[in-house]
């Protein structure tokens, strides 16, 4: 199970604090280069979920395309959210986070109050999207995706219902967090800069260019940008488990010691959501450029690359 819901040390003496001093004059590289540690508060086991289910501030949300999978048999108490609800287009851009205001609603309307714990199952990258819409509304510190969602919960005997939930509307003050979100503007003014990396979440072919993707003028991938296919990350509709998360990570080019802000992206900024919950699951700082390719290759003055190579700044030795 992966959810979990100050001393004093002893003194130090002079020998001891000089011993200590010598050694970080020698190895400065050291200092600040432990590997975050995981957020084990963010996925949850069909386990926890039984034994928390009935409890009162417990929020269970099933998140799918349309109701089919619903209607046909849901977690007890669980509520229906469409996907259309948490995402909106704005001018040319398409699946954008919606207004505050439209969020707050939907959220209060599915019973969510302030200090509600929320568990959030259904389509996995729909779920990783909804888990980035809390997480913006401030809510992600109280809220968690369950591992393996509603397979994993009728295979540990979990009961399914076609009943749908009495639900009382919430009372929910949403705290805001735009800087998790990223520009187009501020994506390019750092593609030289060695404290972020870009991660193209999309499949290898459409990365080097190779397959041209629906409603794009242009094909490649942004300066800079490592390739990380979100679907490598998920295994039998199961996060794959922290250490193999860590290797993908760092196979990419990623930095495991959390130097470097880790900016996801795709072509609409759905399949980037996936890479958003693993890198902070991960303990990485991870912003969300939200505007993905559907924004930077339709403008003619922002760089693209083609093949395999990232172009942009000089990689980070790690």
């Amino acid at each position: 199970m992966r959810h979990q819901w100050s001393s004093k040390g002893p003194a130090i003496t002079h020998g001891w604090l000089t011993a200590v001093t010598c050694l970080v004059i020698a190895f400065p590289a050291a200092i600040g280069a432990q590997t975050p540690a995981v957020k084990t508060s963010m996925v949850v086991s069909p386990s926890w979920l039984q034994q928390h289910l009935d409890e009162d501030n417990l929020v269970v949300l099933q998140v799918d395309r349309d109701r089919e999978a619903y209607d046909a048999g849901h977690i007890p108490g669980a509520r229906f959210v469409e996907y259309s609800q948490i995402i909106t287009n704005r001018s040319e851009l398409r699946t954008e986070l919606p207004p505050p205001d439209r969020l707050q609603n939907l959220v209060e309307s599915l019973g969510i109050s302030t200090e509600s714990q929320v568990v959030v199952y259904g389509d996995l990258l729909s779920s990783a999207r909804l888990y980035f819409t809390l997480d913006y509304l401030g809510h992600g510190d109280h809220t968690a995706l369950l591992d393996g969602g509603l397979e994993a919960w009728r295979e540990s005997g979990g009961a399914v219902t076609r009943a749908l939930p009495t639900v009382t509307r919430g009372v929910f003050t949403p705290t805001i967090r735009p800087q998790i979100v990223i520009d187009a503007e501020e994506v390019h003014s750092r593609l030289e800069s060695r404290d972020m990396i870009l991660v193209d979440a999309r499949s290898r072919d459409e990365y080097t260019g190779a397959r041209m993707e629906e409603d794009l003028p242009r094909r490649g991938h942004l300066p800079g940008a490592v390739n990380l296919d979100w679907t490598t990350t998920v295994k039998d509709g199961r996060l794959v488990q922290p250490s193999e998360l860590r290797r993908l990570l760092q196979d990419a080019g990623v930095d495991l010691h959390g130097r470097e802000e880790v900016v996801p992206y795709c072509r609409v900024g759905t399949r980037a959501s996936m890479i958003y919950f693993v890198a902070k699951y991960l303990g990485h700082r991870v912003r969300l450029y939200d505007g993905s390719m559907n924004e930077w290759s339709a403008r003619q003055d922002l760089p693209l690359v083609s093949g395999d190579q990232r172009g942009g700044r000089t990689p980070n030795p790690h």
